[in-house]
């Protein structure tokens, strides 16, 4: 299946996912996991970290720019490489499954590094969804 949309019409699906992610009364977060798996289904283990985006968490302009809400970054609760990550609304619903890797890359979740060891703080480096 092929499908292309306008610009303008990205715009305005983007501005749903950040309205959806961000309904509710916690937070939305990013559950980042050391292994991969289908969209949607149970990863199978616990995520290395969970990172708490602020409200809003991201700011539309042609893309998504999503913001950390502790700038330090979240505490790591297992070591691990990250593989892939896991939006969740605040409602703690799933929003979406993408990649994540070192920033400068072109996965949509960009960390300073992706080996991540517990104890420590993973800070979201500049990461768009688009």
């Amino acid at each position: 299946m092929r499908v292309d949309v306008s610009p303008g019409h990205n715009v305005a699906r983007l501005a749903g996912t950040l309205v959806f992610m961000d309904a509710g009364p916690g937070s939305a977060t990013i559950e980042l996991y050391g292994v991969e798996f289908a969209p949607g289904e149970d990863p199978g283990e616990q995520p290395l970290v969970t990172l708490l985006l602020a409200k809003p968490s991201a700011t539309l302009t042609d893309v998504l720019t999503l913001h950390q809400g502790d700038i330090t970054g979240d505490l790591i609760l297992h070591s691990g490489i990250v593989k892939t990550a896991r939006f969740k609304s605040a409602t703690g619903a799933w929003v979406m499954d993408t990649d994540a890797g070192e920033e400068g890359g072109d996965a949509a979740v960009q960390l300073p590094t992706t080996v991540l060891r517990a104890g420590g703080r993973c800070p979201l480096s500049l990461s768009v969804i688009g």
